[in-house]
């Protein structure tokens, strides 16, 4: 369960041992009457693989043990909305064994003395094993979708965060740009769904978001009770789909909330702490009124670790698929083209660098056809050129002719441009991928007064 996070959690203060503490009196009587109201009054926020979040307005608590439990840790009481979290496993040490890998990672990115540009940990503040005593909690976990096998459940308390996940963000933003009379073809409620989320987008719930987008990507939904590894492998099989449709609709996100999330798992990760479930559910983010990013939230510890899995990718990975979202489709194929050139131009650097003679022999025979003028100037050309990076060009002779002709560019641009469609007539030795090289050179070759010549 979860306390409205007003902001950036402040470093953990210290609790208070003294005799006459209240920390001395916190019995396991306090936590369960707190747990158990918060669970009885709290409304279900939303559900994950191993839990389901409650969130309860703090006036429905037990004054007294929401006083005795905060002070006993040395912090504010809090006051605004929380929210419970109900491990789902059943298993008893399931909410002791994730709270604990709550508890360290957040003390160690509160311990940065520069927290600047980092993503934050909810603050956790108790768990608990918690006896079903009454058949109003019974009802009430029942109601939330939880199986109720045994007698007790596992329950952490936490700082509320708020916001939506990453996967959300980018639901909402296909659904909302989709053009109206095409989803409409497909989603008889799309009208609908796109005006709620314009007018107030939190009252349209993931299940809804989610059926919405299967109808208007054609993509897998999730099944219930799937498995960690089936969700992974659906959601990496819808990637492509969703991507591509994020991306056709002019859509990016901000790098920032990448930025942020590399930051804070590096630390982790230095620190042999490796999350092992980090995907686009557990990353969230908050934004204010004009859409601008205000924080960036890390959750779900519970598969935390010492051991780094990269079955999935690693911590990593997430952060590398999405950052092919923080730039247009057009500004990702105009990256392409621009590393190509580079490529093309580093590879010459090393030839002249490497190949110093055989270089220098080339360049005087070059020079030599250019002034002798010959009639078929640019055939000879070819051949040279062809003959020069077959040979020296290793894996890639298409990139060192390339990156011969840019070269070239800087003392006959002229010739460089006319070399450039004479090829497009004359394919020859490279075929259409070489071709395709050369047209993109042409923006980077600039010809003075080619009018008048």
């Amino acid at each position: 369960m979860s306390f409205e996070n007003t902001g950036k959690s402040s470093k953990r203060q210290e609790p208070n041992t003294s005799a006459d503490s209240p920390e001395a009196e916190l019995s396991a009587e306090t936590v369960e009457a707190l747990m158990e109201a918060a669970i009885i009054h709290g409304q279900k926020h939303n559900e994950g693989q191993n839990a389901v979040i409650f969130r309860v307005q703090v006036s429905k608590l037990p004054e007294e043990a929401l006083h005795q439990i905060f002070t006993a840790q040395g912090k504010e009481v809090p006051t605004g909305k929380l929210a419970s979290k109900v491990i789902k496993v059943y298993v008893s040490a399931a909410a002791l064994n994730e709270a604990n890998n709550h508890q360290e990672i957040f003390d160690l990115v509160q311990g940065q003395d520069d927290q600047e540009g980092m993503a934050i940990v909810p603050e956790p503040h108790v768990n608990a094993e918690l006896a079903i005593r009454t058949d109003t909690m019974k009802e009430r976990l029942v109601e939330a979708g939880i199986s109720v096998q045994r007698d007790k459940v596992g329950v952490m308390m936490m700082d509320f965060v708020k916001g939506i996940d990453l996967m959300t963000h980018i639901y909402r933003g296909i659904i909302k740009n989709l053009p109206e009379e095409d989803f409409k073809m497909i989603y008889p409620d799309a009208n609908i769904i796109k005006k709620e989320l314009e007018e107030n987008p939190d009252a349209v719930d993931f299940a809804r978001l989610e059926e919405a987008i299967v109808f208007a990507l054609a993509i897998q939904g999730s099944d219930a009770g799937e498995s960690t590894e089936d969700r992974i492998r659906r959601d990496l099989g819808n990637r492509s789909r969703v991507f591509d449709s994020f991306q056709k609709l002019g859509l990016t996100i901000n790098p920032e909330i990448l930025a942020r999330v590399r930051k804070t798992v590096s630390l982790l990760n230095s620190n042999n702490i490796y999350h092992n479930d980090l995907h686009e559910r557990n990353i969230m983010i908050e934004t204010d009124d004009e859409g601008e990013l205000v924080d960036v939230f890390l959750i779900d510890f519970d598969k935390v670790s010492g051991t780094k899995d990269e079955s999935w990718g690693g911590d990593m990975g997430v952060v590398s698929e999405y950052g092919k979202l923080t730039k247009t489709k057009e500004e990702l194929v105009q990256e392409k083209k621009d590393k190509e050139i580079q490529d093309a131009i580093d590879f010459v650097e090393k030839v002249k660098k490497h190949r110093k003679k055989e270089w220098e022999e080339f360049e005087e025979s070059i020079r030599d056809l250019i002034g002798k003028k010959y009639p078929k100037i640019l055939e000879y050309l070819d051949k040279d050129i062809q003959h020069f990076a077959n040979t020296h060009g290793n894996i890639s002779p298409e990139q060192l002719a390339a990156g011969i002709i840019l070269e070239l560019s800087k003392t006959e641009p002229k010739l460089a441009r006319d070399f450039i469609e004479y090829k497009r007539s004359n394919p020859g030795g490279g075929g259409r991928p070489f071709i395709n090289l050369l047209i993109k050179l042409l923006p980077h070759i600039e010809v003075e007064d080619e009018a008048e010549e």
